[in-house]
């Protein structure tokens, strides 16, 4: 399904393909609107997904976008956050981005992994403010 998807600093162009694995509703907080494919991920009604399985890709390298908002810490007790990231990896292309917000702890923790495997990240504060207790991290897979 097409849809609209709203990118910050990220050249529109680039996007084709998008995957929203998040827990809450997406903000209206960036400066282009991009029509892309989008696959929902998550669907918080049904609460026997798993999401730290292999996601289902033809192949490798598919995706220009990952969204995952409150993904990590919803998930954190039956997944280990270190697996997803490295599926994320997989199915993400080289010059792909991955936009998350999650609690402050969660967010510190990927980062130090989005680090190891080569990620370039940056974190800001969410709209909250800076002692909010949510962050959002920006995360780039370069080649």
């Amino acid at each position: 399904m097409a849809t609209d998807f709203v990118v910050g600093d990220y050249d529109p162009s680039k996007i084709e393909s998008v995957v929203n694995a998040s827990y809450e509703e997406g903000r209206e907080s960036g400066k282009a609107r991009v029509r892309v494919w989008k696959f929902g991920a998550c669907d918080e009604s049904k609460r026997d997904y798993v999401p730290c399985e292999p996601f289902d890709t033809f192949y490798p390298r598919t995706y220009d976008l990952l969204n995952a908002a409150s993904l990590f810490s919803v998930e954190q007790r039956r997944c280990n956050i270190s697996a997803i990231i490295l599926e994320m990896d997989r199915i993400l292309r080289p010059g792909g981005r991955v936009y998350i917000s999650d609690t402050v702890p969660v967010i510190e923790e990927i980062q130090e992994i989005a680090k190891a495997i080569g990620w370039v990240t940056f974190k800001f504060d969410s709209g909250e403010g800076p002692h909010a207790s949510l962050k959002l991290l920006n995360c780039e897979k370069r080649l």
